[in-house]
């Protein structure tokens, strides 16, 4: 009876102090996380007499004029929709919707400018009617057209231009065109560039300005991909998809029938190891990792062969960056273009890559161009929206949070025509590892400093945040990785 009497005192005794929370760091308060939060709407400029509708969760809804704050407020989305206001132009979007996070505050700021008359001239390269677009403004706007236009007595606001596909031409780069368009005139200009032939498993893609790198809200951004604008002057022809394994034996096999490596065979307990060396302007360096490529050398045949053979539409990875230059040269010299690199130096025989006409290894600056086909988000299919594994966006368009590579081009390609930009491969550059220089740029490529060279893209072993466009990576240029490959471009050069 004392046992069991002691127990119940001692289980009381516990009871007790859990509930008044005895020996709190705080003195007894509570550590319950807060359920509410705050929500501000703030419109300018404050002189007008501007009225919204806020809606937001468990039927919440406020008809509202001005500046006000809503404290102690419910969790979840809450939307805001700007009012009308006659010689104003509302803020674009007239919609926002925002989410309130548990101890939080979402701010609603609108500025409002007055409506002056405006004109929008439409110059589109070639003049030609079949050049067809269409532009949308605010307040449902929608005037399609063709050709080169001026529109004149227009409403002030945000306007987009989409110009549309014509078969046998390039859409402009900057496709649809958003401007701001206040007063005064605006031009929206549009270059159609002729699609060219190109070399079988390639895409032209023709000279253009874009943005690289990431803005600072991007989630997973590293410091190293500040923005800047880049001017491309070369149209170039690129491989649609990483060189397959297939594709790399055929041309591994006629390089050392012709003499340009050689394959060396070291013993080790009994077993042969072989090795691939280049043989090439007097280089004798190692060109890959055989067991990382998935490739195997038949000694009795004196070739190299895929052994499981299903796999010859896998990209090739273990190559590393003199091999993935060796491949370049390989190709070009096979179909009877000049050699891009000197291989006792490695860099370009011609000085720089808007002179060479052989198969190279694209700059960063062109990979990023090629991988964002026109696209400003993290990915070509979209932003980024889990860091880790099972981004819906990137499962489109890659592969990646994967234990082995996947065969080439099973996903979608992007809006150019290339395919696993994302994920499955890393892709060697020629770039080597440096920050960038700042402010616009024109055809950049860094050959002087750092150890490293560039890899992009990302790969199947990668989380999600590791694939984006802007994401920057490096690796020693021996390094033969098996999830790192090679996405071969040429320049174009009239005659």
């Amino acid at each position: 009876m004392f046992q069991q009497r002691h127990l119940f005192l001692v289980c009381a005794a516990l009871a007790a102090t859990l509930a008044c929370g005895c020996g709190d760091d705080d003195g007894g308060t509570s550590n319950a996380p807060p359920t509410s939060g705050t929500v501000v709407v703030t419109p300018s400029p404050a002189t007008l007499d501007i009225t919204w509708t806020l809606r937001g969760p468990g039927g919440f809804s406020e008809n509202g004029s001005g500046t006000r704050t809503f404290a102690s407020q419910s969790l979840g989305n809450y939307t805001l929709t700007w009012g009308a206001v006659a010689g104003w132009v509302r803020p674009s979007p007239t919609t926002v919707t925002r989410k309130l996070e548990a101890g939080g505050q979402v701010d609603f700021t609108g500025l409002y400018r007055e409506n002056l008359p405006s004109t929008i001239v439409i110059d589109a390269t070639p003049d030609d009617p079949a050049m067809s677009w269409v532009l949308n403004g605010p307040d449902g706007y929608r005037h399609p057209g063709a050709g080169d236009l001026t529109l004149e007595n227009l409403d002030s606001g945000v306007y987009t231009l989409t110009w549309e596909p014509r078969t046998g031409w390039w859409l402009p780069v900057a496709s649809p065109q958003t401007q701001d368009v206040f007063g005064g005139t605006t031009t929206f200009t549009g270059l159609y560039r002729q699609d060219l032939p190109a070399p079988a498993g390639y895409r032209f893609v023709p000279d253009g300005v874009f943005t690289m790198g990431s803005p600072e809200g991007e989630w997973g951004r590293r410091d190293a991909e500040i923005q800047r604008e880049v001017t491309l002057t070369r149209g170039i022809f690129a491989a649609r998809s990483e060189v397959t394994r297939e594709a790399f034996r055929t041309q591994l096999n006629w390089a050392y029938r012709q003499g340009h490596c050689i394959v060396d065979t070291l013993i080790v307990d009994d077993t042969p190891i072989y090795h691939v060396y280049d043989n090439l302007d007097g280089s004798s360096i190692e060109l890959l990792n055989l067991s990382a490529t998935s490739l195997g050398f038949n000694a009795a045949a004196d070739s190299f062969v895929i052994p499981l053979s299903d796999q010859a539409t896998y990209p090739i990875g273990g190559v590393n960056w003199y091999g993935a230059i060796a491949y370049c040269d390989w190709r070009s010299l096979r179909q009877g273009l000049p050699r891009a690199y000197d291989h006792a130096t490695w860099t370009l025989i011609a000085g720089s890559q808007t002179a060479t006409a052989g198969y190279r290894l694209p700059t960063e600056a062109e990979w990023e161009y090629l991988c964002r086909a026109g696209s400003a988000t993290a990915f070509t299919s979209g932003p980024l929206l889990n860091p880790e594994c099972g981004d819906p966006n990137l499962e489109l368009v890659g592969w990646n949070c994967m234990p082995v590579v996947m065969r080439v081009e099973q996903k979608l390609p992007n809006a150019w025509g290339f395919y696993d930009m994302h994920g499955n491969l890393a892709e060697w550059c020629a770039d080597l590892s440096a920050p960038y220089v700042p402010g616009a740029v024109t055809d950049p490529l860094n050959v002087d400093v750092g150890p490293l060279r560039i890899i992009r893209g990302g790969s199947y072993a990668n989380p999600a945040h590791a694939c984006r466009s802007a994401r920057r990576d490096a690796n020693y240029p021996a390094a033969g990785v098996a999830n790192i490959g090679l996405r071969p471009v040429r320049t174009v050069i009239a005659g």
